[in-house]
């Protein structure tokens, strides 16, 4: 394994990483895990949710603690896990692949760090017709990286659901996400990023013919929190249609960046397309980027993009203690509104509320 950054070879003029920065991750790079970790996903579990459990503890497959159920976890085989070093350096360590068709329950996958660097390359495969939910949580910290690349396959007529919780206390979290939408096919996540010190998201949808994705997601960064989205997505058939939806609270010297790209190839026509990303800073010394891009090669088509960063609305404020709230509470309540657009979509409510709590916990720390 790399044991300082400049082995890894990362861009450093390639505009996707002019805001990238991960720093955070250099202490992670000669730490070592905790040998007297005790597994157990118990604590990072949503309550209300039934289903199997998967546990991967500094990227490795813990199967005594784990309940999979139906859900087949097999040894990976090597493959193209998408453009970008990180992902290639996930690849070559601990594979897997995780077959998710026919589980019928909402799958809560924890992986937790204790330390040192945990490279993982999952392969989520989902089956023609069959519908797979699953719910990831990052958990642990300290001295830590976690570098993901996931490849997720649904086939035609296949619905792919997922949700990210970013709750590791510090140290740097990145992942690559190569998606494949047959015809058909849909694809949904939404992700809640705020605990790490960094965090680099980057993720890439081939979709076939009338294939969807939506892709939201909020960032909650303080102190000098440094977190870095970006996005792809290639419309390649006829008739398909995507959504990104992504806010961010930032204060203190932390910086949230997302640059999105929507390319329709020639012949997609029918392509229906939107980017909404929104910002919004407690601080002056806060920074928010912000990088809608549009790629169209064909007719017929209606996409779209919009980005605003800006602070609280004064009038807003101002109508709220006029009615008798304090002039904090009027700012809280505003921020958790901001904030819970972005989990609007989550058909499960459990899921929905843990994801709402979670992200009133991150803002109080940044407030």
């Amino acid at each position: 394994m790399p044991q300082r950054l400049d082995e890894l070879n990362l861009p450093r003029r390639h505009e996707d990483w002019r805001w990238t920065d991960l720093s955070a991750a250099e202490a992670a790079l000669s730490a070592s895990p905790a040998n007297d970790a005790a597994p157990d996903a118990t604590p990072y579990l949503i309550d209300g949710i039934e289903g199997p459990v998967l546990l991967f503890v500094d990227g490795k497959y813990v199967e005594a603690a784990s309940r999979p159920g139906p859900v087949r976890v097999e040894k990976g085989v090597a493959h193209d896990a998408g453009n970008g070093p990180l992902a290639e350096i996930a690849a070559q360590h601990s594979l897997h692949k995780i077959s998710l068709s026919g589980s019928g329950q909402r799958v809560q996958i924890v992986h937790i760090a204790t330390g040192g660097q945990a490279h993982l390359d999952l392969q989520y495969v989902v089956a023609a017709g069959e519908t797979a939910r699953v719910v990831e949580t990052y958990a642990g910290g300290g001295e830590s990286w976690v570098n993901l690349a996931l490849s997720a396959s649904v086939a035609e007529r296949g619905r792919l659901r997922r949700a990210v919780r970013i709750l590791q206390d510090a140290g740097a979290w990145t992942e690559t996400v190569n998606g494949h939408l047959a015809a058909d096919a849909h694809y949904g996540s939404v992700s809640l990023i705020g605990a790490a010190a960094a965090v680099r998201s980057e993720y890439d949808f081939v979709l076939g013919d009338r294939a969807h994705a939506q892709v939201d997601g909020t960032m909650v960064a303080g102190a000098r929190q440094h977190f870095d989205i970006v996005g792809r997505i290639r419309h390649q058939g006829v008739g398909g249609s995507s959504g990104q939806t992504w806010r961010s609270v930032v204060a203190g010297r932390a910086q949230a960046s997302f640059a999105g790209r929507i390319e329709v190839a020639r012949g997609a026509r029918q392509t229906d397309a939107n980017e909404d990303v929104k910002a919004i800073l407690l601080d002056r010394t806060a920074t928010a980027n912000a990088k809608p891009e549009l790629e169209i090669f064909a007719d017929d088509v209606k996409c779209a993009h919009g980005a605003t960063v800006g602070e609280l609305d004064k009038r807003a404020l101002f109508y709220m203690e006029s009615r008798g709230l304090p002039p904090e509470r009027a700012r809280q309540l505003l921020t958790e509104a901001f904030v819970a657009d972005a989990f609007e979509a989550v058909e499960n409510a459990d899921l929905r509320a843990a994801l709402g709590e979670d992200a009133r916990r991150l803002l109080e720390r940044v407030r």
